[in-house]
């Protein structure tokens, strides 16, 4: 019990917490005075921003991410004002993304390149993810399982317990009632940050850098079972839905990211690590692949 109490009674995890209260509290108040059908796209936002209240609060200086984060967001929010097509705004987030990686205070090269690589590709699959379920805020309930994933994934574990706790209360804003949603622009940023704090925290031991992110799970490999699919549909077969309730989205996603956290991330090894998380994907892919087998199309009259 007294490890536990160690383990949140810190300033990174209790100054995430009060910044992500305060956040909870202004989702709730926008839900309230801008009613919509829709969850409001702007919890992805929020979590950013209580990170980065929370690390300026504890360094007493200006986060290096901060800028980053704001061309990100910028870029990303941009092209989709101008309704460029959903590449285009992953390409967008790309110069935000440079310097985020430039800001990763890292002593090699590869995670830098990492966060880099990671913000576009995973912000364009969750921003994908979330676009098939406008109505709902899964992607905001899956992200806050996937930074318990992160923080068990890392060794360092300081600033995973900041996003942790500024994570957590967003939770509240996607369930029980389905308020808010990370949005297209926040999670670029919220994917961002979670490849910052992985590769800063991973670093003792390289590996874990890979597991962690592996424990985005669903959130990257759904849009691409989906896009699986999809390729049968056009040989002839219609997708069905796989997820016949919200709770087996979630356990699947559980399972992903307790397989990246508690054993990809173990792996001393970049290579070994990366094997393990490409192993996990695949072997969910063809999975929820199988789970609804896509059903013959019926014949036009």
């Amino acid at each position: 019990m007294s490890v536990l109490l160690d383990f949140f009674n810190t300033d990174y995890f209790l100054w995430g917490i009060f910044y992500g209260g305060i956040s909870l509290a202004l989702g709730w108040i926008a839900s309230l005075f801008f009613p919509r059908r829709r969850p409001l796209p702007i919890v992805g936002g929020l979590i950013a921003a209580s990170l980065v209240a929370a690390l300026w609060t504890i360094e007493g200086e200006m986060p290096a991410i901060l800028v980053p984060l704001l061309v990100i967001g910028g870029g990303a929010g941009l092209a989709m004002v101008v309704k460029s097509p959903p590449f285009i705004v992953a390409l967008a987030s790309l110069p935000g993304a440079v310097l985020l990686g430039a800001a990763t205070p890292v002593s090699k090269l590869w995670p830098q390149l990492l966060v880099i690589g990671v913000t576009p590709i995973a912000g364009f699959l969750v921003v994908d993810f979330e676009s098939r379920r406008p109505d709902r805020g899964p992607g905001v309930i899956l992200f806050a399982f996937s930074v318990v994933g992160l923080t068990l994934s890392v060794a360092d574990t300081e600033l995973a317990r900041s996003m942790l706790g500024a994570t957590a209360p967003a939770f509240f804003l996607a369930w029980p009632r389905a308020g808010g949603r990370l949005g297209a622009v926040g999670s670029y940023m919220t994917v961002g940050l979670f490849a910052w704090v992985a590769a800063v925290g991973g670093m003792v031991r390289p590996g874990s850098i890979i597991g962690a992110i592996g424990c985005l799970g669903l959130l990257l490999v759904e849009p691409v079972t989906t896009a699986v699919r999809h390729t049968s549909a056009r040989h002839g077969r219609a997708p069905s839905d796989i997820w016949p309730s919200g709770t087996v989205m979630v356990v699947a996603h559980v399972a992903i990211l307790l397989l990246c956290s508690r054993l990809a991330a173990r792996f001393e090894s970049v290579a070994g690590a990366s094997l393990a998380v490409l192993a996990i994907f695949v072997a969910s892919t063809m999975v929820l692949s199988r789970q609804s087998e896509p059903t013959p199309l019926a014949p036009k009259p």
